[in-house]
């Protein structure tokens, strides 16, 4: 029944995305010099890191399979991760992150706007510097390896549908790079306590990192946002800059998505109340709500 109702969920949130039509965003060099700026200031200073991968072989495998799927998002005052949840034939896909990180978008044509920077090997071994990620899109173009990696990577975004409710927000982008194919849904009853699961975001200036650990517990009706949404419990580490991107199982599968660690907070679960003390607890919506909400957004 659970290797089922997996395929199931899998196949709604594959079915979704191929049957939703993304609108029209912009191509990869016509990026908004005001969205290219802004970006370059968010991302100044940061490298792509390199993940302590003292175990090869499965998590290097995972790793690989999944970093694609991973882009940074940069809004108007806010930087986090994200999870790409399906591309269609077109190459047009749809990506979950955090409301709270995109809560504040750019406006281009009308549309609620943000940035997206996909993964791309040739951006590894080089600090980001905002001028020159800026110039890479001027007029007079860098020609550069780098600046042509930036611009193979680099996408705007626009924001679909925002759920404070569950801290998600829906977005739609076009032309995706090639290796971006989404990840798979998980199957939130499948999950329990123990179970190995790993975290890519881009924490503490080091894009695309790698931490791993396993779920603590699966909890329903913990608050979240303005109201209420299973969450997944885990000790694996998460930090600022983690926030949008995906808690994945050791399948591949999409089990959450990050939105934080609660530190030195005393939080409410039903009955229960739970005193949270350092290091903390890190906390991501559970996969069930991310289908919830897809589902609502595409029915608008």
């Amino acid at each position: 029944m659970q290797r089922s109702a997996c395929i199931l969920a899998a196949t709604f949130l594959a079915a979704v995305v191929l049957s939703a039509k993304a609108p029209v965003t912009a191509q990869q060099l016509d990026l908004d010099p005001a969205i290219a700026a802004r970006g370059g200031q968010a991302l100044t200073g940061y490298r792509v890191a390199e993940p302590d991968l003292q175990t090869r072989g499965a998590l290097s495998d995972l790793y690989r399979r999944t970093v694609r799927n991973v882009p940074v998002v940069v809004s108007a005052d806010g930087m986090g991760s994200s999870v790409v949840i399906g591309v269609n034939q077109n190459r047009q896909a749809w990506v979950i992150t955090n409301h709270h990180v995109v809560e504040k978008p750019f406006t281009v044509n009308g549309r609620p706007t943000v940035l997206l920077v996909f993964y791309d090997p040739a951006l590894k071994n080089e600090t980001f510097d905002g001028q020159r990620f800026a110039g890479c899109f001027a007029t007079s173009r860098d020609q550069s390896d780098w600046c042509q990696a930036v611009r193979q990577s680099t996408r705007q975004a626009t924001v679909i549908n925002m759920d404070a409710s569950r801290d998600l927000a829906l977005l739609a982008v076009s032309e995706v790079p090639s290796g971006v194919a989404g990840f798979q849904a998980a199957e939130i009853q499948s999950l329990q306590p123990g179970d190995a699961v790993a975290v890519i975001g881009h924490p503490k200036g080091l894009l695309w990192s790698l931490t791993t650990g396993i779920i603590s517990a699966v909890r329903t009706r913990m608050p979240v946002g303005s109201g209420f949404a299973t969450v997944i419990q885990t000790q694996a580490p998460v930090n600022p800059g983690n926030s949008g991107g995906p808690l994945i199982g050791s399948d591949g599968n999409l089990t959450g998505v990050i939105f934080g660690a609660r530190i030195g907070e005393r939080l409410q679960m039903g009955k229960e109340e739970v005193g949270i003390a350092a290091p903390g607890l890190n906390l991501a919506v559970g996969v069930d709500e991310v289908l919830t909400f897809v589902r609502s957004s595409s029915a608008r």
